[in-house]
């Protein structure tokens, strides 16, 4: 851990520019990502009707 700080606090310039590329290559990559932002989606569902006998809102004639 040490040595990353030594790094770090003697070469500035070179930490800067990796985070510049880092940032860099990261506004890249999300430019050039094809993904819908809303997709066509049908959610499946499934509706059941169980006739009962004696109940008057089902068996209207």
């Amino acid at each position: 851990m040490k040595s990353i700080i030594r790094f770090s606090m003697k070469n500035t310039v070179a930490l800067c520019l990796m985070i510049v590329m880092l940032i860099g290559g990261g506004i890249y990559s999300v430019m050039n990502m094809n993904i819908e932002k809303y997709p066509n989606v049908d959610i499946p569902f499934l509706t059941v009707f169980i006739p009962y006998p004696g109940t008057s809102h089902l068996n209207r004639q």
